[in-house]
């Protein structure tokens, strides 16, 4: 019988299935329902409410006012033209308020069973790895993946987390162990609820974030990347965080099935006790948590 996850914060706070009249919405439409029925608690699906707005201003306006749990809107094309004049609808939502995105795939199903999550250990990618865990179907799989800059001449690929990094290890095995046991402090985004079905993986990577992310996405087949924007801060709404910017973008031209989750911080209070109980948390070694096969192998 399918694990019924109960979300204290997205059961009270509606999702917002946003359009602006760019695109169909359908795909978008189609994952927020099924989300909806898979987060109730049995008797009542997650409550949904479906905006149409003129801007992408607007539907963050919107969100903002009814403290949404999740903006769920379809990715969109992300042409060359909608880039130099900046009316990506997915962006520009992310740089007009503090809410979580979900931007839908063209050819999602509405159905999250693989998960990526890019971890650079801030407040933000701990609190898009929680809403990750929760919004995957029972018996997903979730990769935690932290990705180190090139600094030396050597070939990018997925470097075993063991292999000289402990201490990344070790967080990554914690938060690991937090996500499976809904211990990760980030009550405001429902992670109080445990998750021991879903099986949870690590992997570091070398080189460039967003491409090595999107290219072990494609390996592994995932349906879902989750990513943390910069913050709430004006400077750092415009903007929005080169990885999370490339990361939609490049998911939009390469990977049609799949979708992005992009989560700003939440605030200050949240965001301290978040990164606080991760580091107090102690490593867990649960057969979860473990890194995964390196890429290509």
């Amino acid at each position: 019988m399918p694990t019924t996850l109960t979300i204290p914060e997205l059961r009270t706070r509606p999702i917002i299935v946003a359009s602006d009249g760019r695109d169909d919405g359908a795909p978008a439409l189609l994952t927020a329902e099924r989300l909806a029925c898979q987060l109730g608690d049995g008797a009542m699906a997650w409550p949904t409410r479906i905006v149409s707005a003129p801007s992408a201003d607007a539907i963050a306006a919107v969100a903002d006012e009814e403290r949404a749990s999740l903006v769920v809107l379809d990715i969109g094309r992300h042409r060359l033209y909608e880039r130099l004049l900046g009316t990506e609808t997915s962006l520009r939502v992310l740089r007009g308020g503090d809410r979580p995105v979900l931007a839908v795939g063209p050819e999602a199903d509405g159905v999250f069973r693989r998960a990526v999550v890019a971890l650079d250990f801030g407040a933000a990618s701990l609190r898009a790895a929680a809403i990750a865990a929760r919004l995957l179907a029972p018996g997903g799989i979730l990769s935690l993946v932290h990705v180190k800059p090139r600094v030396e001449l050597w070939e990018p690929g997925v470097v075993e987390s063991p292999s000289g990094t402990p201490g990344l290890h070790g967080r990554l095995q914690r938060l690991a162990a937090a996500l499976r046991h809904g211990t990760t402090g980030c009550e405001e985004c429902g992670a109080g609820e445990a998750r021991p079905d879903v099986r949870v993986g690590t992997a570091t990577l070398v080189g460039d974030p967003a491409a090595e992310l999107l290219d072990y996405a494609a390996h592994v087949g995932a349906d879902l990347v989750a990513v943390g924007t910069r913050g709430a801060g004006f400077v750092e709404r415009l903007l929005v965080g080169s990885v999370a910017t490339d990361v939609i973008r490049g998911t939009s031209a390469r990977l049609p099935g799949c979708s992005v989750l992009a989560c700003p911080a939440p605030c200050p209070t949240a965001a301290a006790r978040l990164t606080h109980r991760l580091g107090a948390l102690p490593s867990v070694a649960d057969g979860h948590g473990e890194p995964e096969a390196r890429a290509g192998a």
